[in-house]
């Protein structure tokens, strides 16, 4: 009797988790491939295969547009936005335009500022408020 139960148990699980695989499969293709074209007058398998040669496709030109040209670093020749971007050439292959590090500073510390003052006036207000009230 323990061992039908063990094997009920697992085939539970076995069941559970090829549903949340093939969930997971098709979540992660229908994000992927985003809006892809119009192929409706193709197969399926055609479909399928022209999603995936698109993002491929789009994927290498997001990669080539976002090189940069730059020399010594992208101290004499860069071709970043300025002043929040260089060309980092330490890899010679891919070039990459990157954030300064005062840029991270603003991206991450400039929100982190804005939610510490609101909680700092918030703080101020209430022990203001229960300060006068209960004089």
């Amino acid at each position: 009797a323990v061992v039908s139960t063990q094997s009920s148990v697992c085939k539970q699980q076995e069941r559970r988790m090829k549903f949340s695989l093939a969930l997971s499969t098709v979540l992660l293709v229908g994000f992927v491939s985003g809006l892809p074209k119009d192929r409706s007058d193709q197969g399926s398998i055609r479909q399928v295969f022209g999603g995936i040669k698109d993002t491929i496709t789009g994927s290498a030109i997001k990669n080539v547009n976002q090189l940069c040209t730059g020399t010594g670093g992208g101290t004499l020749v860069d071709s970043c936005p300025k002043p929040f971007e260089y060309c980092d050439t330490s890899a010679s292959l891919s070039t990459r335009c990157r954030y300064r590090g005062f840029t991270w500073a603003l991206i991450i510390g400039g929100p982190l500022v804005g939610v510490a003052l609101i909680v700092v006036a918030i703080v101020l207000i209430s022990r203001r408020f229960r300060g006068s009230s209960s004089g």
